[in-house]
């Protein structure tokens, strides 16, 4: 499940599946289209324009769990993920959050 900060589903969605079919390729591997789903919901305003809800989301993971996100791409994924979780919209089993950078804003 990927969370865009930015692109419309379709467009994430497209832009992912030719990455992981190269990068497939190059390892020889296949690649199941079908495993690539996105989630356009939490954009908010806008590409490179932060969110409330991302901004609530960077605030709770520093205050709770002392990592750092930025409020406009980490933090909205991170507000999907607090979405997803109070909404039980995970299948069982773990859940994996991958933080992949970007320029932290400082919540005391």
């Amino acid at each position: 499940m990927g969370i865009s900060a930015s692109r419309n589903t379709f467009d994430q969605s497209m832009l992912v599946q030719e990455l992981a079919q190269s990068t497939a390729k190059l390892l020889n591997r296949s690649f199941d289209l079908d495993k690539v789903m996105v989630d356009d919901g939490f954009v908010g305003p806008g590409y490179a324009q932060a969110s409330k809800e991302g901004e609530i989301a960077a605030q709770t993971f520093a205050e709770l769990e002392g990592i750092l996100l930025d409020s406009v791409y980490t933090g909205k994924a991170a507000a999907a993920l607090i979405n997803y979780m109070i909404n039980d919209r995970f299948e069982n089993g773990p859940v994996l959050f991958i933080h992949t950078g970007g320029n932290a804003d400082v919540y005391y």
